[in-house]
């Protein structure tokens, strides 16, 4: 789970960094967003499965960050 939210999170900065140079294009963007959100779910689905597959417990952060996705299944909110 820690590898895939440190790879969105390189992945997003290295858009950040084409975009301020000028250089991205709608491709980079598209395929970005596209591999960040599977990555999103995939990590989301490891968390759900290993900490709240018994149920919404409020114990556990992963919970409330599922909760949250499942919501709005466009948007991944983190509640730290």
């Amino acid at each position: 789970m820690l590898c895939n939210i440190q790879a969105m999170t390189l992945v997003g900065w290295r858009l950040c960094k084409l975009y301020d140079k000028g250089t991205m294009t709608l491709g980079h963007a598209s395929l970005g967003k596209l591999w960040i959100t599977l990555k999103a779910r995939e990590t989301v689905a490891l968390g759900w499965e290993l900490l709240g597959s018994n149920g919404i417990l409020a114990d556990f952060l992963v919970t409330k960050v599922c909760t949250l996705c499942s919501r709005n299944s466009n948007t991944l909110v983190l509640v730290i």
